[in-house]
Formats: C-alpha cells, sequence, structure tokens
C-alpha cells in the first residue's frame, strides 16, 4: 500500500487542505483504491507553498496541489503511478 500524505498545518490548512483531502477520498472511493493508497494527514511535511496550494507527498515527490484543481492532480500525479503497480 502507498501513502498518499496531505499537509494539514496551520498554511495549508487555511489555503485549503480539507478540500484537497475530501477529493482525494472521493477518487479513492470512486475508484476502489483503498487498497493500494492510504491517505494520511500531516501537520507539516516541511514544504510549504505559496498561491494557495497545498503540499502533498506522494512516492518520494512533493506535489503542489491547488483545492480548485484537487482531482485533476490526483488524475496526472497520482493515479497513474498506481496502475503502474
Amino acid at each position: 500500500m502507498q501513502e498518499l500524505t496531505v499537509c494539514v498545518g496551520e498554511s495549508c490548512h487555511l489555503n485549503g487542505a480539507e478540500i484537497v483531502v475530501t477529493r482525494f477520498q472521493e477518487i479513492i472511493e470512486r475508484k476502489q483504491l483503498s487498497k493500494s493508497v492510504k491517505l494520511k494527514g500531516s501537520f507539516c511535511i516541511g514544504a510549504c507553498c505559496e498561491d494557495g496550494c497545498i503540499s502533498v507527498r506522494w512516492r518520494d515527490r512533493i506535489l503542489t496541489v491547488h483545492p480548485d484543481h484537487a482531482l485533476e492532480a490526483f488524475e496526472k500525479e497520482v493515479l497513474p503511478q498506481i496502475e503502474e503497480g
């Protein structure tokens, strides 16, 4: 199982981390990925971002995800790697 960690620290929380978490949960449920991906929250992943984005750790990368584009980010960055195995 792979971990997908969303920062829920103060800055990310104020920028909409809850929206990102909700969108990620929705797509994980809809695509039945709960056996492949564990969604977690963390108070700081050490990569604060600007412009209203949320820091997300996926595998060995830090992604910056805007709440308005959370579904697209998941489908572009996370889903292909899950499908690869």
